[in-house]
Protein backbone atom coordinates (compact mmCIF):
# COMPACT_ATOMS: atom_id res chain seq x y z
CA UNK A 1 0.00 0.00 0.00
CA UNK A 2 2.56 1.93 0.71
CA UNK A 3 4.18 2.48 -3.27
CA UNK A 4 0.68 2.85 -4.49
CA UNK A 5 0.40 6.05 -1.46
CA UNK A 6 3.67 7.58 -2.65
CA UNK A 7 2.36 7.02 -6.13
CA UNK A 8 -0.61 8.68 -6.22
CA UNK A 9 1.25 11.43 -4.43
CA UNK A 10 3.88 11.74 -7.10
CA UNK A 11 1.38 11.07 -10.09
CA UNK A 12 -0.21 14.85 -9.95
CA UNK A 13 3.11 16.89 -9.47
CA UNK A 14 4.92 14.32 -12.84
CA UNK A 15 1.94 15.46 -14.46
CA UNK A 16 2.19 19.21 -13.69
CA UNK A 17 6.02 19.03 -14.48
CA UNK A 18 5.68 17.95 -18.22
CA UNK A 19 3.39 20.72 -18.72
CA UNK A 20 6.68 22.76 -18.29
CA UNK A 21 6.21 26.18 -17.11
CA UNK A 22 4.61 26.16 -13.74
CA UNK A 23 7.00 24.22 -11.32
CA UNK A 24 9.90 23.68 -14.03
CA UNK A 25 11.00 27.30 -14.87
CA UNK A 26 13.65 29.25 -15.17
CA UNK A 27 14.58 32.20 -13.10
CA UNK A 28 14.05 34.25 -16.71
CA UNK A 29 10.13 31.88 -17.04
CA UNK A 30 7.76 34.10 -16.15
CA UNK A 31 5.74 33.69 -13.01
CA UNK A 32 2.54 31.03 -13.12
CA UNK A 33 -0.57 32.27 -10.77
CA UNK A 34 -1.10 29.08 -8.75
CA UNK A 35 2.89 29.47 -7.95
CA UNK A 36 4.20 32.83 -7.19
CA UNK A 37 6.50 34.63 -5.26
CA UNK A 38 4.31 38.00 -5.88
CA UNK A 39 2.16 39.68 -9.42
CA UNK A 40 4.62 41.92 -11.05
CA UNK A 41 3.19 45.61 -10.35
CA UNK A 42 0.86 47.15 -12.55
CA UNK A 43 1.69 50.14 -14.34
CA UNK A 44 0.28 52.87 -12.90
CA UNK A 45 -2.03 55.09 -15.02
CA UNK A 46 -1.09 58.26 -15.94
CA UNK A 47 -3.89 60.48 -14.95
CA UNK A 48 -5.12 63.10 -17.77
CA UNK A 49 -4.12 66.97 -16.94
CA UNK A 50 -6.94 68.85 -15.70
CA UNK A 51 -7.88 71.44 -17.80
CA UNK A 52 -9.38 75.01 -16.82
CA UNK A 53 -13.03 74.32 -18.21
CA UNK A 54 -13.44 77.99 -20.04
CA UNK A 55 -17.41 77.40 -19.50
CA UNK A 56 -18.68 80.14 -17.16
CA UNK A 57 -20.08 78.78 -13.85
CA UNK A 58 -23.86 80.24 -13.63
CA UNK A 59 -26.59 79.54 -11.38
CA UNK A 60 -29.65 78.26 -11.81
CA UNK A 61 -32.25 81.42 -11.18
CA UNK A 62 -34.36 81.20 -9.03
CA UNK A 63 -38.01 80.47 -10.60
CA UNK A 64 -40.52 83.93 -8.96
CA UNK A 65 -42.69 82.93 -7.39
CA UNK A 66 -46.92 83.48 -8.71
CA UNK A 67 -48.67 86.71 -7.78
CA UNK A 68 -50.63 86.53 -4.82
CA UNK A 69 -54.41 85.71 -5.67
CA UNK A 70 -56.21 89.51 -5.98
CA UNK A 71 -52.80 91.92 -6.63
CA UNK A 72 -52.71 94.14 -9.28
CA UNK A 73 -50.23 91.71 -10.90
CA UNK A 74 -52.36 88.73 -10.49
CA UNK A 75 -55.18 90.40 -12.02
CA UNK A 76 -52.94 91.82 -15.19
CA UNK A 77 -52.73 87.89 -16.04
CA UNK A 78 -56.24 86.65 -15.40
CA UNK A 79 -58.41 89.14 -16.30
CA UNK A 80 -58.44 88.75 -19.59
CA UNK A 81 -58.53 84.94 -19.03
CA UNK A 82 -61.39 85.40 -17.59
CA UNK A 83 -62.84 87.64 -19.61
CA UNK A 84 -62.33 85.88 -23.02
CA UNK A 85 -63.90 83.03 -20.87
CA UNK A 86 -67.41 84.67 -19.96
CA UNK A 87 -67.66 86.31 -24.25
CA UNK A 88 -66.96 82.57 -25.31
CA UNK A 89 -68.95 80.63 -22.78
CA UNK A 90 -71.23 82.53 -20.80
CA UNK A 91 -72.26 80.71 -18.18
CA UNK A 92 -73.72 82.04 -15.11
CA UNK A 93 -70.34 81.05 -12.98
CA UNK A 94 -68.10 82.81 -15.93
CA UNK A 95 -70.24 85.89 -16.02
CA UNK A 96 -70.07 85.86 -11.99
CA UNK A 97 -66.56 85.42 -12.01
CA UNK A 98 -66.07 88.09 -14.27
CA UNK A 99 -68.16 90.39 -12.87
CA UNK A 100 -66.33 89.54 -9.00
CA UNK A 101 -62.72 90.67 -10.27
CA UNK A 102 -64.60 93.95 -12.07
CA UNK A 103 -65.58 94.59 -8.83
CA UNK A 104 -62.33 93.95 -6.84
CA UNK A 105 -60.76 95.92 -9.85
CA UNK A 106 -63.29 98.98 -9.12
CA UNK A 107 -62.70 98.64 -5.25
CA UNK A 108 -58.89 98.79 -5.54
CA UNK A 109 -59.21 101.41 -7.98
CA UNK A 110 -61.41 103.71 -5.67
CA UNK A 111 -58.66 102.45 -2.15
CA UNK A 112 -55.80 103.66 -4.52
CA UNK A 113 -57.51 107.14 -5.19
CA UNK A 114 -57.98 108.08 -1.79
CA UNK A 115 -54.80 107.43 -0.51
CA UNK A 116 -53.74 109.72 -4.06
CA UNK A 117 -55.60 112.67 -3.01
CA UNK A 118 -54.52 112.08 0.73
CA UNK A 119 -50.98 112.22 -0.14
CA UNK A 120 -51.77 115.04 -2.45
CA UNK A 121 -53.21 116.74 0.60
CA UNK A 122 -49.89 116.05 2.82
CA UNK A 123 -47.40 116.77 1.02
CA UNK A 124 -48.22 120.21 -1.49
CA UNK A 125 -44.97 119.67 -3.36
CA UNK A 126 -46.23 116.78 -5.22
CA UNK A 127 -49.95 118.01 -5.85
CA UNK A 128 -50.19 118.29 -9.82
CA UNK A 129 -52.38 121.51 -9.79
CA UNK A 130 -49.70 123.60 -8.36
CA UNK A 131 -47.87 122.75 -11.15
CA UNK A 132 -50.65 123.21 -13.60
CA UNK A 133 -54.16 124.29 -12.25
CA UNK A 134 -57.37 121.99 -13.47
CA UNK A 135 -60.36 124.23 -12.88
CA UNK A 136 -61.49 127.26 -15.05
CA UNK A 137 -60.85 129.34 -11.76
CA UNK A 138 -57.50 128.36 -11.05
CA UNK A 139 -56.16 128.25 -14.44
CA UNK A 140 -58.02 132.06 -15.61
CA UNK A 141 -55.37 133.46 -12.27
CA UNK A 142 -52.36 131.20 -13.44
CA UNK A 143 -52.73 132.90 -17.53
CA UNK A 144 -52.94 136.09 -15.98
CA UNK A 145 -50.50 135.82 -14.25
CA UNK A 146 -47.96 133.79 -17.08
CA UNK A 147 -48.83 136.54 -19.66
CA UNK A 148 -47.18 139.04 -16.58
CA UNK A 149 -44.35 137.30 -16.31
CA UNK A 150 -43.82 136.55 -19.90
CA UNK A 151 -43.97 140.31 -21.18
CA UNK A 152 -41.46 140.73 -17.93
CA UNK A 153 -39.07 138.45 -18.96
CA UNK A 154 -39.43 139.56 -23.16
CA UNK A 155 -38.22 142.69 -22.07
CA UNK A 156 -35.66 141.77 -19.76
CA UNK A 157 -34.28 139.27 -23.06
CA UNK A 158 -34.56 142.42 -25.02
CA UNK A 159 -32.02 144.22 -23.00
CA UNK A 160 -29.53 141.38 -24.29
CA UNK A 161 -30.06 140.00 -27.62
CA UNK A 162 -32.67 141.09 -30.57
CA UNK A 163 -34.32 138.81 -33.35
CA UNK A 164 -32.83 138.81 -37.02
CA UNK A 165 -35.96 138.64 -39.30
CA UNK A 166 -34.94 136.91 -42.86
CA UNK A 167 -37.66 137.79 -45.57
CA UNK A 168 -38.49 137.92 -49.33
CA UNK A 169 -40.18 140.91 -51.01
CA UNK A 170 -42.91 139.10 -52.45
CA UNK A 171 -43.26 135.78 -49.90
CA UNK A 172 -47.23 135.72 -48.79
CA UNK A 173 -45.81 134.06 -45.61
CA UNK A 174 -43.14 136.99 -45.02
CA UNK A 175 -46.07 139.12 -44.77
CA UNK A 176 -48.66 137.27 -42.95
CA UNK A 177 -45.54 136.94 -40.41
CA UNK A 178 -44.54 141.18 -40.30
CA UNK A 179 -47.31 142.07 -38.16
CA UNK A 180 -47.21 139.86 -35.91
CA UNK A 181 -43.63 140.20 -35.22
CA UNK A 182 -44.80 143.81 -34.44
CA UNK A 183 -45.94 142.46 -31.23
CA UNK A 184 -42.75 141.02 -30.25
CA UNK A 185 -41.63 144.70 -30.92
CA UNK A 186 -43.95 146.41 -28.74
CA UNK A 187 -43.18 144.74 -25.88
CA UNK A 188 -39.28 145.33 -25.73
CA UNK A 189 -37.78 143.46 -28.65
CA UNK A 190 -35.95 145.02 -30.95
CA UNK A 191 -36.09 143.43 -34.37
CA UNK A 192 -34.13 143.82 -37.33
CA UNK A 193 -35.24 143.09 -40.70
CA UNK A 194 -33.28 141.54 -43.44
CA UNK A 195 -34.38 141.28 -47.34
CA UNK A 196 -32.80 138.17 -49.18
CA UNK A 197 -34.05 139.21 -52.27
CA UNK A 198 -33.30 143.21 -52.24
CA UNK A 199 -36.83 144.55 -51.69
CA UNK A 200 -38.94 144.96 -48.65
CA UNK A 201 -42.04 143.47 -48.17
CA UNK A 202 -44.87 144.26 -50.80
CA UNK A 203 -46.90 145.12 -47.08
CA UNK A 204 -44.78 147.90 -46.62
CA UNK A 205 -44.01 147.13 -42.88
CA UNK A 206 -40.43 146.77 -41.89
CA UNK A 207 -39.26 149.98 -44.16
CA UNK A 208 -36.12 150.21 -42.22
CA UNK A 209 -34.98 146.73 -43.43
CA UNK A 210 -31.26 145.78 -44.93
CA UNK A 211 -30.31 143.86 -48.13
CA UNK A 212 -28.44 140.59 -47.18
CA UNK A 213 -25.59 141.44 -49.65
CA UNK A 214 -22.81 139.12 -47.75
CA UNK A 215 -25.72 136.29 -47.90
CA UNK A 216 -25.33 135.62 -44.27
CA UNK A 217 -28.88 133.92 -44.50
CA UNK A 218 -26.41 130.96 -46.55
CA UNK A 219 -24.05 131.15 -43.65
CA UNK A 220 -27.25 130.62 -41.21
CA UNK A 221 -28.67 127.60 -43.72
CA UNK A 222 -32.04 129.12 -43.83
CA UNK A 223 -34.09 126.67 -45.61
CA UNK A 224 -37.43 128.85 -45.88
CA UNK A 225 -38.58 132.25 -45.20
CA UNK A 226 -39.74 133.60 -42.79
CA UNK A 227 -36.61 132.36 -40.66
CA UNK A 228 -36.28 134.24 -37.15
CA UNK A 229 -32.59 134.23 -35.03
CA UNK A 230 -32.06 135.45 -31.44
CA UNK A 231 -28.59 137.27 -31.70
CA UNK A 232 -27.09 139.32 -28.83
CA UNK A 233 -25.92 142.49 -28.64
CA UNK A 234 -22.38 141.20 -28.23
CA UNK A 235 -22.40 138.89 -31.50
CA UNK A 236 -21.47 136.00 -29.12
CA UNK A 237 -24.67 134.31 -29.93
CA UNK A 238 -26.69 133.66 -33.12
CA UNK A 239 -29.43 130.98 -32.09
CA UNK A 240 -32.05 129.60 -34.45
CA UNK A 241 -35.27 130.34 -33.11
CA UNK A 242 -38.33 129.80 -36.30
CA UNK A 243 -38.14 129.26 -39.88
CA UNK A 244 -41.72 129.22 -41.31
CA UNK A 245 -44.45 130.93 -40.17
CA UNK A 246 -45.66 130.79 -36.67
CA UNK A 247 -47.92 132.50 -33.70
CA UNK A 248 -46.66 134.92 -31.21
CA UNK A 249 -46.83 132.75 -28.90
CA UNK A 250 -44.98 129.93 -30.73
CA UNK A 251 -42.31 132.59 -30.65
CA UNK A 252 -41.83 133.34 -27.60
CA UNK A 253 -42.17 130.06 -26.25
CA UNK A 254 -39.18 129.43 -28.55
CA UNK A 255 -37.22 132.77 -27.31
CA UNK A 256 -37.66 131.83 -23.42
CA UNK A 257 -36.23 127.86 -24.72
CA UNK A 258 -33.43 128.96 -26.33
CA UNK A 259 -32.44 132.11 -23.84
CA UNK A 260 -32.38 129.48 -21.50
CA UNK A 261 -30.21 127.31 -23.68
CA UNK A 262 -27.80 130.44 -24.43
CA UNK A 263 -27.97 131.35 -20.15
CA UNK A 264 -29.37 134.82 -20.97
CA UNK A 265 -32.24 134.18 -18.33
CA UNK A 266 -32.27 131.79 -15.61
CA UNK A 267 -33.61 128.69 -14.81
CA UNK A 268 -36.24 130.35 -12.21
CA UNK A 269 -36.93 133.01 -14.76
CA UNK A 270 -37.93 130.46 -17.22
CA UNK A 271 -40.04 128.97 -14.65
CA UNK A 272 -41.93 131.61 -14.23
CA UNK A 273 -43.38 131.40 -17.90
CA UNK A 274 -43.46 128.03 -18.24
CA UNK A 275 -46.93 126.32 -19.04
CA UNK A 276 -46.19 123.94 -16.41
CA UNK A 277 -44.56 124.46 -12.99
CA UNK A 278 -40.81 122.60 -13.36
CA UNK A 279 -38.54 121.88 -10.00
CA UNK A 280 -35.10 120.19 -10.26
CA UNK A 281 -36.21 119.16 -6.33
CA UNK A 282 -36.81 115.45 -7.28
CA UNK A 283 -33.30 114.45 -9.01
CA UNK A 284 -30.67 112.67 -7.07
CA UNK A 285 -27.48 115.08 -5.91
CA UNK A 286 -24.00 113.93 -7.85
CA UNK A 287 -22.77 113.71 -4.85
CA UNK A 288 -24.66 110.97 -3.61
CA UNK A 289 -24.73 107.40 -4.94
CA UNK A 290 -27.81 105.57 -3.62
CA UNK A 291 -28.60 102.15 -3.33
CA UNK A 292 -30.32 101.06 -6.35
CA UNK A 293 -31.24 97.56 -4.82
CA UNK A 294 -32.88 99.81 -2.28
CA UNK A 295 -34.31 102.06 -4.64
CA UNK A 296 -36.47 99.03 -6.16
CA UNK A 297 -37.58 97.25 -3.15
CA UNK A 298 -37.75 99.75 -0.13
CA UNK A 299 -40.56 102.61 -0.75
CA UNK A 300 -39.47 104.17 2.86
CA UNK A 301 -35.61 104.37 1.25
CA UNK A 302 -36.91 105.83 -2.26
CA UNK A 303 -38.78 109.05 -0.49
CA UNK A 304 -35.96 109.40 1.48
CA UNK A 305 -33.70 109.91 -1.35
CA UNK A 306 -35.98 112.04 -3.59
CA UNK A 307 -37.36 113.83 -0.58
CA UNK A 308 -34.70 113.79 1.88
CA UNK A 309 -36.56 117.11 4.03
CA UNK A 310 -39.99 115.70 4.37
Amino acid sequence: MRPIIILAVLLPFQCLSTTGDYISRSDDAPSGWHFYDEDPPKPEKEEPPIQESTTPITSTPMQPSAPAPLSSAWIREQWPKFRDAAIDSPTPENIRRVRLLQRVIMDKSTEFSDAFIQDSINTPLLNESLARPATSFAIGAFNAQQNANRATLLEEIGKKAGLWFFFESDCELCNRQAPLLKHLEYGGLDIQAISIDGPGLVSGLYPNYTFDMGQKHKQLKVARVPALFLVTYDGEFVIPITQGLHTVSEIEELIFQQSKTADLITDTEFNSVAKTQRTNRYQIPNDQIPDAERMATDAAYFNQILLPNE
